[in-house]
């Protein structure tokens, strides 16, 4: 799924001429890791019937914290794309 997103993320980032500077593409991973954060808890509240406090505190397990650091990867793609370009 990560391989998937830097191959989407740098398409999309060359496409636009505004997401070259580092900060641009920062942003977009900020932007995209809310947006998936948002999902995934209306998910959890919505489909699962699981309360804020549980979702929460079960992040602090070790599958919870490796899905993060998998968001937080996700999250730093644009950016890490354009550190490797030099851009």
């Amino acid at each position: 799924m990560l391989a998937l997103s830097w191959m989407v993320a740098e398409r999309i980032a060359r496409s636009r001429f505004r997401l070259s500077s580092a900060s641009a593409r920062f942003a977009m991973g900020a932007a995209a890791l809310a947006l998936l954060l948002c999902a995934e808890t209306a998910l959890a509240i919505l489909a699962f019937e699981q309360s804020l406090s549980a979702l929460l505190s079960s992040l602090t397990t070790t599958p919870g914290l490796l899905g993060l650091a998998g968001q937080v990867a996700f999250a730093l793609i644009p950016w890490l794309q354009g550190h490797t370009r030099g851009a």
